[in-house]
């Protein structure tokens, strides 16, 4: 079943749009056909991230009541993008009627792709949870930090049931051991809590090629294939289409 993807996380600066643009890519290579979503308007970056150079996307369609469907870029084998650029506002100031309207118009895209990745804005504003209502799955992005373990806490309870189930992917760990304790902590949480099963879907080592490919606006897996953070992505990819969390241990 085709359906929004959403990449979300309480806290900035946790690599959410480097996980949307790489695990885009990743999908492709498994022969999907995917549609990468900027919906983080305010500070929109997956066309710096892919070096595009971009006039036209969603906050243009969105401020002049334009169908997102007319801006779509089909890049090449498999991947189309529908970028933020065009104002550089974001779309929490928008009434809830538009929101709404705005969100459905891009959940309409999914059934012409495998698979549509919607990259967020990180915190709680109120477009997180209004393509979190529609998504299929929501990917949550964190880290072992506090401060990113309790801010995507607070985002898990302000969407309490109106998402589907999370599923974690802890970014920029030191290994495996430590992504899976950054889940272990926020699944306890949830579980304690809000009654909320927070599935494992898996962890992207920390790596400096990461740096290096966005610094180049390259996706990692196109610089550098053999890096181990591109690894995990195409683990990640290929737990994605079937549907498969990482063991509990």
């Amino acid at each position: 079943m085709t359906g929004l993807t959403v990449l979300a996380s309480g806290k900035g600066g946790v690599g959410k749009t480097f996980l949307a643009v790489s695990l885009a890519h990743a999908l492709t290579h498994l022969g999907r056909r995917v549609l990468l979503v900027d919906a983080d308007l305010g500070l929109a970056n997956i066309d710096v991230q892919l070096g595009l150079d971009e006039s036209l996307g969603l906050g243009r369609a969105i401020a002049g009541g334009l169908d997102p469907a007319t801006l779509v870029q089909d890049r090449g084998g498999g991947l189309s993008t529908l970028t933020g650029a065009g104002t550089g506002k974001g779309l929490d100031g928008l009434a809830t009627a538009r929101l709404e309207d705005a969100v459905e118009r891009l959940a309409g895209l999914a059934p012409g792709f495998d698979d549509v990745l919607v990259d967020l804005p990180s915190g709680l504003e109120r477009v997180g949870p209004a393509f979190i209502r529609k998504a299929r799955r929501l990917l949550l992005i964190g880290s072992n930090e506090p401060t990113s373990l309790t801010d995507n806490y607070a985002l898990l309870k302000l969407t309490r049931g109106a998402a589907p189930r999370p599923l974690f992917v802890a970014n920029a760990v030191a290994d495996a051991a430590e992504g899976r304790a950054a889940h272990a902590a926020l699944a306890r949480a949830c579980r304690h809590f809000l009654d909320l099963e927070c599935a494992y879907l898996g962890a992207v080592r920390q790596d400096r090629r990461v740096p290096e490919a966005i610094r180049r606006q390259m996706p990692l897996c196109l610089r550098s294939p053999q890096a181990p953070a591109a690894a995990d992505i195409a683990v990640l990819a290929k737990r994605l289409t079937a549907e498969t969390p990482a063991p509990a241990r």
